[in-house]
């Protein structure tokens, strides 16, 4: 343990929330002798998303059982913005039912739905400056206003681009480059273009050895196309049924209706969160090795950083681009099309943050 005084840091069940990251800064460790310390819990939120609020609440709660916070720190919102002064107007079950019912409406988050519906004493305060905020607010609606006109000026510029690539790109450049075109409008998925990649870096003798996301996607995908997925399942079932009741009720509700399923970003914590503990009532690898297999490709997976994936494939398509390119008109063209790509997704608010350094 890092700290000196030994504060265990509080765990969130997986059922709620996951914690993605940790920070302890060194001074922590040389000074927590002489001077109190504090931790900042920070959760992301997605809003409207009426599950999501439930287990922002319930985290909320138990941080404030658990950690004794006293305050809760607010987006969008500015000063005192607790609730907790309607507790007194009306019963607990009326105040449960209206919240629900808010909150299934999106008129209500998670921090206000506990701050009506519990007893504790704690405060909401919104962090947002005011000016700023209404700023912001403003410039959103005018992005609104202007987007068609500026989407639909942008598709004239892409159409002319599409045209002088006929015209000026050669054989391997428009075909690496109609290929990419076609991912991004989602006519391939991220596999088919994977390939892609990976056959071009190697065409243009690329090393992909600076790309660590794009080394375990490739793995993934080796990994899963040698997983009997429906003998995986099989599988889990003999351990499942082997287990003590004990355990069996605990895994229980969590593995109802999931089975032996491929991951995905939305799903992969949970997986890996069920199944390592799963695994240790496993038994054997020889007894079943495609359940193991699953595990194993179910780790790969988790080491898979989303972000850094989308900037390792930017990068290694600026390589291949730069590879391919013969002449100052290819590469004015790519250029051209790569600020057309930027403010589009600016325009349309989802830019990367690499946009933003351009």
């Amino acid at each position: 343990e890092r700290l000196v005084y030994r504060k265990k840091l509080l765990e969130i069940p997986s059922a709620i929330g996951t914690i993605e990251e940790r920070f302890i800064p060194e001074s922590t460790v040389s000074s927590a002798l002489s001077s109190p310390h504090y931790t900042l819990y920070l959760i992301q939120d997605a809003h409207t998303n009426e599950s999501a609020q439930r287990n922002i609440a319930q985290i909320l709660d138990l941080l404030i059982e658990k950690e004794k916070i006293s305050t809760v720190f607010l987006e969008a919102g500015t000063g005192d913005d607790s609730l907790s002064d309607l507790r007194s107007l009306a019963p607990a079950r009326k105040r449960k039912d209206v919240s629900d019912r808010f909150l299934r409406k999106g008129w209500i988050q998670g921090p206000d739905y506990l701050d009506l519906n519990s007893e504790k004493t704690f405060k909401l305060w919104g962090v947002e400056n005011k000016t700023l905020y209404y700023d912001g607010v403003d410039l959103y609606r005018k992005a609104t206003k202007d987007r068609e006109n500026s989407n639909a000026y942008l598709d004239k510029i892409r159409r002319a681009l599409k045209f002088l690539k006929s015209r000026q790109f050669h054989p391997t450049l428009l075909e690496f480059d109609t290929v990419r075109e076609a991912f991004l409008k989602n006519e391939i998925p991220l596999s088919k273009y994977f390939e892609e990649l990976s056959s071009q870096a190697e065409r243009e003798k690329l090393s992909l050895l600076g790309y660590p996301n794009i080394l375990s996607l490739k793995e993934v995908r080796e990994k899963e196309a040698v997983i009997d997925f429906k003998k995986a399942g099989e599988e889990q079932q003999i351990i499942f049924c082997a287990l003590s009741d004990e355990d069996r009720r605990a895994l229980a509700g969590a593995m109802s209706g999931d089975g032996i399923r491929k991951a995905s970003a939305d799903n992969i914590r949970q997986l890996c969160d069920l199944y390592a503990a799963l695994e240790e009532r496993a038994g054997s690898r020889n007894d079943h090795p495609e359940f193991f297999k699953y595990l194993d490709y179910l780790k790969t997976v988790r080491r898979l950083d989303p972000r850094m994936l989308i900037n390792e494939i930017g990068d290694l398509e600026a390589r291949i681009y730069g590879s391919k390119i013969r002449t100052d008109e290819e590469r004015k063209l790519v250029e051209i099309a790569g600020s057309e790509e930027v403010l589009r997704r600016i325009l349309n608010l989802a830019a990367l943050s690499s946009d933003l350094e351009k």
